[in-house]
């Protein structure tokens, strides 16, 4: 997560200009901290983090919330983005094209790993899931418009690989978290991985985001703005280990192969 006292998560909003709403302001604060978290938040770390009385937060959440735009944890309390936002964020052209696209070629490779399939593109230093095609096990389930991290996700790590270098040593510098034993949290061994993972086009995760979950991926081209997304598998460790790891690698490069192969036919025919 991101540090809660960061001067760059605080509000701005001290004085808001004629004509505009500070209230409104204060909402949008609330989700845009939200967007660039890897994991929920707690009520009084909003406020904190924006510089806002519990109270104003606490009011602002319970309508966000009631709206669908934020979504709160029964058990623990904590707050993340709901998918409210996702329905607004679906009118955005270039997002929807790029799922209706994608879609077919992530259901077959679901089908064929029998397990969870994916579509993420890189948002606001996170990766942002745009599509999923749940596998068998409901504890893999990810979101439509959920975030995770980067340096700690198969989707991630691809997706990096592709970046410049002013914007890999902007993220190394502040977003290496450890969440697990696993979690690469060493600039140099994430940048030597990251060149690996650009020659050989596929990404491993093993139980760097969680224990018990992970995966491969790849990235494919975007529509857009977005230069790349991603495609892959999300599965419990023990499913994917030694020769099942290298089938749901080779499933995913046959995908990935298919998927320019449909894109130059399109082009082609323009």
């Amino acid at each position: 997560m991101d540090k809660l006292n960061s001067a760059t998560n605080r509000s701005s909003r001290k004085s808001t200009p004629a004509g505009q709403l500070q209230t409104l302001h204060y909402a949008l604060d609330v989700l845009e901290l939200l967007s660039r978290q890897s994991e929920p938040m707690r009520l009084t770390d909003i406020g904190r983090s924006l510089d806002l009385a519990k109270s104003k937060v606490f009011r602002i959440l319970a309508t966000l919330a009631d709206r669908g735009y934020v979504k709160k944890d029964p058990k623990n309390r904590d707050y993340s983005l709901g998918i409210g936002v996702w329905s607004l964020a679906r009118n955005v052209s270039e997002f929807t094209q790029l799922v209706e696209f994608i879609k077919p070629f992530v259901d077959i490779l679901g089908e064929s790993a029998q397990e969870t399939a994916f579509l993420s593109i890189l948002h606001q230093n996170s990766i942002m899931y745009l599509y999923s095609r749940t596998g068998p096990s409901p504890s893999l389930y990810l979101g439509i418009g959920s975030f995770l991290p980067c340096h700690a996700t198969a989707s991630g790590k691809a997706l990096l690989s592709q970046q410049s270098k002013e914007f890999l040593n902007e993220y190394i510098r502040d977003h290496l978290e450890r969440f697990t034993d696993h979690t690469l949290v060493d600039r140099m061994s994430l940048i030597q991985e990251l060149e690996i993972i650009r020659q050989r086009e596929y990404s491993i995760e093993h139980d760097e985001w969680g224990i018990g979950f992970s995966g491969v991926s790849t990235v494919i081209p975007a529509i857009g703005k977005e230069k790349y997304a991603a495609i892959g598998l999300f599965y419990p460790t023990g499913r994917g280990e030694g020769q099942k790891q290298q089938e749901f690698i080779d499933l995913l490069l046959a995908t990935k192969r298919e998927i320019y192969k449909k894109r130059s036919t399109m082009e082609k025919r323009i």
